[in-house]
């Protein structure tokens, strides 16, 4: 029983999905009630792909330094360099594109040096969710879930608060005034 992709599409679940039966939409799905097998969901993840959301490639770091003179106030004071350039006042012309090269320069190592950061950080988190498999339940990587997958939802360990919540928790009394 092996799903094929074009069997399955967004069009095939209706737009109001959670109010379809559970045993209608397994069935749809082609799931069942105890999980997918490891083998079938290696098929499904090979016949569907990666269940993530591929990020476009950066654009160029030229291409970002670019960007910083698009702003409103830079493109007002390239313009006023301009003119002070026209009628005669260089030494202020020049004054003027110092500091606008200057700020852009300072906004693009800004934003270059986030966007870095970011990158890092995503690269570093590796997501988990918990599905049934093969009858129990087994942590896999997000990327790894596929049409079928039964996925154990919570909000988080209630069992395990954290050291900020019971400073909270310890620091609040109720006072009569």
């Amino acid at each position: 029983m092996h799903m094929q992709p074009e069997t399955f599409s967004p069009k095939t679940v209706d737009a109001a999905y959670w109010s379809i039966p559970a045993d209608t939409l397994l069935t749809g799905l082609e799931g069942r009630a105890d999980g997918l097998s490891s083998e079938e969901a290696k098929a499904r993840l090979a016949a569907f792909g990666d269940n993530a959301i591929h990020a476009r490639r950066g654009s160029s770091a030229v291409a970002a330094f670019l960007r910083q003179f698009r702003s409103p106030l830079v493109l007002i004071l390239i313009f006023a360099a301009g003119v002070s350039a026209v009628v005669g006042e260089g030494s202020e012309a020049a004054i003027i594109a110092v500091i606008v090269l200057a700020s852009c320069i300072l906004s693009f190592t800004q934003e270059h040096g986030a966007s870095r950061a970011m990158e890092a950080l995503t690269a570093r988190i590796g997501r988990k969710a918990l599905v049934l498999r093969d009858g129990r339940e087994t942590p896999i990587p997000v990327e790894e879930v596929v049409p079928g997958d039964i996925v154990r939802l919570s909000a988080g360990n209630p069992s395990r608060p954290t050291a900020s919540c019971w400073r909270r928790a310890s620091s609040m009394s109720a006072r009569r005034r």
